[in-house]
């Protein structure tokens, strides 16, 4: 049985560009202020408090709109479906096709096919809050057929439910924490390191040996 769900998507790429340009228009505004407040020290006073006050509320405003996008997600017995309504583009991908998937804590959905484009259906609950509803809804249900598939299609290969440490971001904050644990290690090198840096050094790395572990194995469970 086909479902439609009317989706209100965050564009990722939008409004990460949007926030880089903010910055840039932020520090730019800033130093205007600064030296306008060394010639009329009233005027940068009264620059100060507009910047303030216009980071405050533009960036939030101004990214909900730039970020915004609409879709219809169509689920039905052979795969999910999605029509992009700003582009008009339509993507579909086949049940038989999927090879993991992963929500984000029910903001976003992301499907990895076998070949071919991965799906990715990402929202911004801060921006745009009221696409919430329809996401948990498509993600429910997406979950639900998933499951009947592969309980009428046992003989095909299973597709996974890929939890934080089978993702790339496990991998990334993998060799973020070890990079740290690496800068620690060189500090207690040092000539003059204390007996704290050296007790730093060795708990972290033993958080990291703990979360190295427990990747490793979440990697080795995912493969089987």
């Amino acid at each position: 049985m086909e479902q439609r769900f009317p989706l209100v998507l965050t564009n990722r790429w939008k409004a990460t560009s949007f926030v880089l340009a903010t910055i840039v228009v932020a520090l730019a505004t800033m130093g205007l202020i600064g030296f306008a407040a060394a010639l009329y020290p009233l005027l940068g006073i009264v620059g100060l408090g507009l910047w303030f006050a216009g980071l405050w509320v533009l960036p939030e405003r101004l990214g909900k709109k730039v970020a915004y996008s609409l879709a219809t997600a169509t689920l039905d017995e052979t795969g999910l479906t999605v029509c992009y309504e700003t582009t008009g583009t339509v993507q579909h991908l086949a049940f038989a096709d999927m090879v993991s998937y992963s929500t984000y804590f029910n903001s976003g959905l992301t499907i990895r096919p076998r070949r071919g484009r991965t799906l990715c259906l990402h929202l911004n609950s801060r921006l745009h809050p009221q696409g919430m509803g329809k996401m948990w809804a498509l993600i429910n249900a997406f979950e639900s057929i998933v499951a009947a598939y592969q309980r009428q299609h046992p003989q095909q290969p299973q597709i996974a439910n890929l939890g934080f440490l089978e993702r790339p971001a496990g991998a990334f904050w993998l060799v973020v924490f070890a990079t740290f644990v690496g800068w620690l290690g060189w500090r207690a090198g040092q000539p003059l390191a204390s007996e704290g840096t050296w007790g730093g050094f060795l708990f972290a790395s033993l958080l990291l040996t703990i979360y190295a572990l427990a990747w490793r194995h979440a990697r080795m469970q995912w493969k089987r």
